[in-house]
């Protein structure tokens, strides 16, 4: 494997020479496909305004949606959310200080100094429900296949103009392998967003649900992640958790009626269905539901429709800041 760090480090450097952030904004996507992958991976050069040098490198039309999620601005999740809710291998460039000594003994491990102080890099693994951790071998061989055709299209497009690229008007720049040869071509960009499947309850349920007594409770129900890596025996992971936790504030009384952790095999629209629902037949349909998440949406819509419960689209800033005061006094 020493073999494949050496080429990821090299090409890596010589990528970084070419400083393509000071030509392409983080949303000019390039699509590519190295010979043997089903899916192309999309890839985002960071750093056009001068922060945040980097290259993420996202799969497949999943990928894809994952990317377009934090690009857009209008986004209903935070950008801290979001980055905990991805998948993807970010490649991040900055000076000397930012990089770990095991960062560090890995350039003098392949006899590589970058060109400019403040181009060093390192490689990061993203996955939701995990703090982001190095990468690992067969994470190093994707991005070395990757950034062999990341640094031919952009030193086509860039230096010896071989293909035009018409950004602005919606289009990517996609290059595929085949038979060890690399072949450009401008395409569309793919018009792919997030789903949220909305859960169905069935008219048996719904009746039962119908019958329990109603309250003019206020309740605000949020999906936050610690944003702290945690060691976990009982999950089974060598991998540092980012644990999410499931808040449900009473608005009136200002008491929380629920704090709880997901398991990393919960999912999201489930867990909180289930509580809900559990929760209005102990307690009652309450008068008002307020969050901003649309996993939580997704879990509660058709049941607040059905049962008659008012929807509030809130950001709940007042209970995120709270939540975020607890973590940073705990860690």
């Amino acid at each position: 494997m020493k073999d494949v760090y050496k080429k990821l480090y090299e090409v890596t450097d010589k990528i970084a020479k070419m400083d393509p952030w000071e030509w392409l904004y983080d949303i000019d996507i390039f699509a590519i496909q190295p010979e043997g992958y089903l899916e192309p991976f999309f890839v985002s050069v960071m750093g056009y305004e001068g922060n945040c040098y980097g290259i993420s490198v996202y799969y497949g039309a999943d990928g894809f949606v994952d990317f377009d999620a934090l690009s857009q601005e209008d986004s209903n999740l935070p950008v801290s959310y979001l980055m905990s809710d991805i998948d993807c291998l970010t490649c991040y460039f900055g000076p000397e200080s930012e990089l770990d000594d095991e960062s560090l003994w890995k350039f003098e491990e392949m006899g590589i100094h970058p060109f400019k102080e403040d181009k060093y890099f390192y490689f990061l693994s993203f996955e939701p429900r995990f703090y982001p951790s190095p990468i690992d071998d067969n994470e190093a061989k994707v991005l070395l296949d990757v950034f062999k055709g990341l640094y031919y299209a952009i030193d086509q497009w860039m230096n010896e103009h071989t293909i035009e690229v018409k950004w602005e008007e919606g289009e990517i720049c996609f290059a595929y392998e085949s038979k060890n040869e690399w072949s450009l071509n401008p395409v569309q960009r793919p018009f792919l967003t997030r789903e949220y499947p909305r859960f169905i309850l069935d008219d048996e349920y719904t009746n039962k649900l119908k019958k329990c007594q109603r309250s003019k409770e206020s309740l605000s129900l949020e999906l936050m992640y610690v944003n702290a890596p945690v060691l976990s025996k009982e999950e089974n992971t060598d991998k540092p958790i980012n644990p999410l936790m499931f808040l449900v504030l009473d608005n009136d009384t200002g008491e929380f009626v629920q704090t709880a952790f997901l398991d990393l095999d919960d999912d999201e629209i489930d867990y909180v269905l289930d509580w809900i629902t559990d929760y209005i037949e102990e307690f009652g349909i309450p008068g008002e539901l307020r969050f901003h998440n649309p996993y939580i949406e997704a879990a509660v819509d058709d049941l607040s429709h059905k049962l008659d419960i008012e929807i509030t689209y809130d950001d709940l800033d007042g209970l995120s800041e709270f939540f975020n005061r607890i973590i940073e006094e705990s860690i």
